[in-house]
């Protein structure tokens, strides 16, 4: 292969550039048609309403003219605005592909018109190198016109109670303010019921409660100070993730104020069982009649309960046939209050059937007790 000459290497090079010059200016004199998407933006409103726009995506526009033109003038950038100053509130329906369109000297954006009961008007910026042509997409659209509402919705305090159960009781919750107003179309508010607060958390350590909340300061309290109820004030969040996007919260924070009664042992030595419901025909002996029942709960009603009041029982019905049972007394439940321990644990029930049918309403006859129940209780016994 011959190499160029040299003088003759900057003549073929001017040469390239410059066929690369016509081509590129033939090519842009050509008329070219392009699809051109463009982003819709609402005007026409007024604080008092609010739209819902379907679909509320992109529209797809034929744009024509050569392809120097399209170049300068970057139809991207105009703006596609929809004129709903002139639609009433309520559901309205139109197929952009329909619209007439008309050309303004003065305008540098494309406006879509909308009146009820009127085919859309779209007007575009007149310019003689490009030319706007039909709407592609989208083939119809749907518009909910609504009027903003002001309503009070309850706040639900969210708090994780159980944490502190077992050195604590919850007596009072009281959230300020109670409520808080939401602004929004009614199809917003109608199924808003209540909002929550964020989850206020909790931790023991030894005698204190730790509470913190996502919006808010941790607040830590002592619960030795008299053993008497503790009052917190936690200022905290609003849990607006799952409200409507098209409604706005007046408030973003409350106050939730909590009361908490300290939780306090008290034991109740030799309470008497009574053994009740016993089978007709058998003889019914039990290894003791009488039990220690641990309870817990505020001091102030732990100090007020009397033994009168703890009624512990055994309900023998389940049992019709002789032989040797192992059953737990039954404690009815006192408000405020829960049993931590209960010995013994269980009874221990003799049937035995009788040669001759005695009285019924006879009560069980306990065995001499040999020595102490077993130590230790049943957690949570009843």
């Amino acid at each position: 292969m011959i190499a160029p000459k040299s003088e003759n290497r900057g003549i073929m090079i001017a040469s390239v550039f410059i066929a690369v010059v016509l081509w590129l200016h033939i090519a842009t004199e050509r008329t070219a048609e392009t699809m051109l998407r463009l982003q819709p933006r609402v005007s026409g409103l007024d604080e008092s309403r609010i739209v819902t726009v379907q679909p509320s995506g992109e529209w797809l526009l034929t744009v024509e003219g050569t392809g120097k033109s399209l170049l300068r003038n970057s139809p991207e950038d105009l703006p596609l605005i929809l004129d709903i100053s002139a639609l009433p509130n309520g559901a309205h329906e139109f197929t952009p592909a329909s619209a007439s369109r008309v050309e303004s000297a003065t305008q540098d954006h494309i406006r879509v018109t909308l009146v009820a009961g009127l085919p859309p008007q779209i007007t575009v910026p007149k310019n003689n190198a490009i030319r706007f042509g039909a709407v592609h997409q989208p083939l119809s659209m749907r518009l909910h016109i609504e009027e903003l509402e002001r309503e009070q919705v309850p706040v639900v305090p969210f708090i994780e109670a159980d944490r502190f159960s077992e050195v604590a009781l919850l007596t009072s919750v009281v959230v300020e303010p109670d409520s808080v107003a939401v602004h929004g179309p009614r199809s917003a508010l109608e199924a808003l019921r209540s909002l929550k607060t964020t989850l206020i958390r909790s931790q023991v350590r030894g005698s204190d409660l730790i509470f913190e909340s996502r919006g808010g300061d941790a607040k830590t309290v002592s619960l030795e100070q008299g053993k008497g109820d503790v009052r917190v004030d936690l200022p905290v969040g609003l849990d607006l993730t799952h409200l409507d996007h098209r409604a706005r919260c007046e408030s973003s924070q409350v106050v939730v104020r909590l009361v908490l009664s300290p939780i306090t042992e008290r034991v109740f030595e030799s309470i008497p069982v009574q053994f009740v419901n016993r089978p007709p025909g058998f003889d019914v002996r039990v290894d003791s009649s009488r039990m220690t029942l641990t309870l817990a709960g505020p001091a102030d009603v732990l100090q007020a309960v009397a033994e009168s009041e703890l009624e512990p029982f055994v309900d023998l019905r389940p049992y019709r046939s002789g032989g040797v049972y192992s059953v737990a007394a039954e404690i009815p439940l006192i408000e405020r209050l829960s049993f931590r321990r209960a010995r013994p644990k269980a009874f221990k029930i003799t049937l035995t059937p009788t040669a001759s049918s005695g009285d019924p309403g006879e009560d069980a006859t306990p065995e001499p007790e040999t020595g102490d129940p077993e130590p230790g209780g049943a957690e949570g016994g009843s």
